[in-house]
């Protein structure tokens, strides 16, 4: 089986990037979600820290990305 993404999204990606007005607001809205994502990530760790959580959590802040790998288990 084959698939074939839609071809309205590249034409979706080509406007806002050749958009000034358009990239300067999906610029603002990635700064936005990862704003938001690094300050869950810090929150985490200083609960984590705060509550003697057993291991270093050093790792939560310092990864890039959507996702983070924390580590707990059932035990913690």
């Amino acid at each position: 089986m084959y698939s074939n993404p839609p071809s309205h999204g590249a034409r979706i990606v080509s406007l806002v990037l050749n958009n000034p007005r358009l990239y300067d607001q999906w610029k603002q809205c990635i700064e936005t979600m990862s704003g938001r994502i690094k300050q869950m990530r810090r929150g985490l760790r200083e609960r984590l820290e705060k509550l003697n959580t057993p291991g270093t959590w050093n790792h939560i802040t310092e990864q890039i990305g959507m996702f983070s790998y924390t580590g707990l288990n059932r035990k913690f």
